[in-house]
């Protein structure tokens, strides 16, 4: 385990010193095992679809980077702000999703998602 002193008031020690730990082990111990799976599932997947067998174990990787560096970034912010972000990051979400109403493609069920040239995107997703 990383030792901290009190004193040390680094942005990493304060961080560390005030992190609930179990949960942030939970969460990496929870992210491990759907990294198993990925490795699993995807071999499998990926030549059915006549791709390359380690396509989506990189397509992981990289999300899985950037998650976790996005958890420790936000971990790292004050709880006002994330309240905040949180907030934000809701009513996005509320608004994408009721967009689907509008702009959404139908397919076997009405509604199922937006398409657009840049990005597709389901209610689901949110």
């Amino acid at each position: 385990m990383i030792a901290f002193s009190r004193a040390d008031n680094t942005l990493i020690a304060r961080w560390w010193l005030t992190i609930d730990r179990w949960t942030l082990g939970a969460l990496f111990l929870l992210v491990g095992c759907g990294y198993i799976m990925v490795l699993a599932a995807s071999p499998a997947v990926a030549e059915r679809i006549h791709a390359s067998r380690e396509l989506f174990i990189v397509k992981q990787l990289i999300f899985l980077g950037l998650a976790l560096g996005l958890i420790v970034a936000v971990s790292m912010l004050p709880s006002r702000l994330v309240r905040r972000l949180a907030l934000v990051g809701c009513a996005v979400a509320l608004l994408a999703t009721a967009m689907t109403l509008v702009f959404g493609v139908e397919t076997k069920v009405p509604r199922a998602g937006s398409r657009s040239p840049a990005i597709e995107c389901s209610p689901v997703n949110f």
